[in-house]
């Protein structure tokens, strides 16, 4: 399992093809899309502290399949969106 977690400023969505995820910063017209080759993939409820406050924000949490063999990879990629 790969746990990223958020920016409380930043929201996480799940495409369509279910694997990717578009990264939107608050305020700016243009994301980043996360995309993985893990078997799931979930955005989960995370906590944020900054300056001994607590806020609530997302994890993006990418889960695969350990082989004893042959051990775990889960491959990730971040690039910038296209703007439309």
């Amino acid at each position: 399992m790969v746990r990223f977690h958020l920016h409380p400023q930043v929201q996480a969505l799940i495409a369509r093809d279910r694997k990717s995820v578009l990264l939107k910063p608050e305020g700016l017209e243009q994301g980043w899309w996360l995309r993985n080759d893990a078997i799931e993939v979930a955005i989960e409820p995370s906590v944020h502290y900054q300056d001994g406050q607590a806020r609530r924000s997302q994890q993006i949490v990418l889960r695969g399949q350990a082989r004893l063999e042959q051990g775990a990879r889960i491959r990730w990629k971040l690039s910038k969106a296209e703007q439309r």
